[in-house]
């Protein structure tokens, strides 16, 4: 089934994409489905690729991007690249781009640029002064004589380009603050501290939980504290994004829920198993360099649902769902 390609070609605005103290300017057309990177999210990517580029490095260049599903699987992305030495009416130097992830592509597309504009300089500084400016592909079936086509080994350059936006795992650390709402009979606090291993855009996390304990007075000195203490796991997705993003995660939690008695008569102290199921959606962005911020808004709900009483009245009943509130810090996961 062909899926057509949704919005229209941005207009082929310059855009600045090299280094800050650079004057070189390349226009960037993009054409990509919804959910797929769109040209501002390429024109920063390209212009992080060209960060340490020679200045200029660029101008004039006019580059565009169509982003289409692949005939079995994954996305296909064709670029078309237009020096501005080419002789009026050549064809655009080409290459083809696949990916599993529309994501990919954005990453793969502005290595891919970058590749291409560095060895079109090179190939201009190396050219004689008779020779047929950089940029001008040769028809097909043609004789390309000292023509240079910017991607002299297309197939190479889509390897490379491809080999930089493997993603190997990556690991993430994560401290949390916790406002929990109901899990301990009423509004509590807490900490977290959660590690993750991510691939792509897939994660999975094992964490630790505090809920401090919470007392409830019953009179004449006489109360019960409740707490709890125990982990969890947690499978995410990442959403694709530039520089906030959104990850839905599922997961169980399993933990010790302890109620402790304090000048009650008869009155003793009992730790119970506490088991949930979870579901969170969590929103971050990196501050700097590797560290970042994020806030996660997660629904527990408790399988086993304990009563704990005091002279046959309910003290505390487990909530059936209770919604929690982590936010804190991160390091690494890209």
């Amino acid at each position: 089934m062909v899926l057509a390609a949704c919005g229209a070609s941005a207009a082929l605005v310059p855009s600045r994409v090299a280094a800050a103290e650079s004057d070189g300017e390349v226009g960037i057309a993009w054409e990509a489905p919804s959910g797929c990177p769109d040209r501002e999210v390429i024109v920063r990517r390209v212009s992080d690729a060209l960060a340490d580029a020679t200045p200029g490095l660029g101008a004039g260049w006019q580059v565009h991007g169509r982003v289409q599903p692949g005939r079995v699987d994954g996305w296909v992305l064709v670029l078309e690249l237009r020096s501005p030495h080419a002789a009026p009416g050549a064809p655009a130097a080409e290459r083809t781009l696949s990916a599993r992830d529309c994501d990919d592509l954005g990453e793969a597309a502005a290595v891919a640029i970058a590749i291409a504009l560095d060895d079109a300089s090179k190939e201009r500084e190396g050219a004689t002064s008779d020779a047929v400016p950089v940029g001008v592909a040769a028809s097909e079936g043609g004789s390309r004589g000292a023509a240079a086509d910017p991607v002299p080994d297309r197939a190479a350059s889509a390897e490379v380009a491809a080999e930089r936006t493997r993603e190997p795992v990556r690991l993430a650390v994560a401290a949390d603050g916790v406002l929990d709402s109901a899990s301990l009979g009423g509004l509590g606090w807490g900490a977290s501290l959660e590690v993750s291993g991510w691939w792509r855009r897939f994660g999975v996390g094992g964490y630790g939980l505090w809920l401090a304990p919470r007392a409830t007075e019953l009179g004449s000195g006489q109360q019960a504290e409740f707490s709890l203490l125990g982990g969890g796991l947690r499978l995410c997705h990442r959403a694709p994004a530039d520089w906030l993003w959104v990850s839905p995660c599922l997961g169980a939690e399993l933990a010790s829920f302890g109620a402790d008695s304090a000048g009650l008569r008869a009155g003793r102290d009992v730790s119970d198993l506490w088991f949930a199921g979870t579901a969170s959606v969590a929103f971050g962005s990196r501050v700097l360099g590797a560290l970042g911020v994020h806030s996660r808004v997660e629904l527990v709900l408790p399988i086993g649902r304990q009563e704990y009483l005091v002279d046959d009245q309910v003290l505390h009943s487990v909530p059936a769902a209770t919604l929690r509130w982590l936010v804190g810090i991160d390091a690494g996961g890209g």
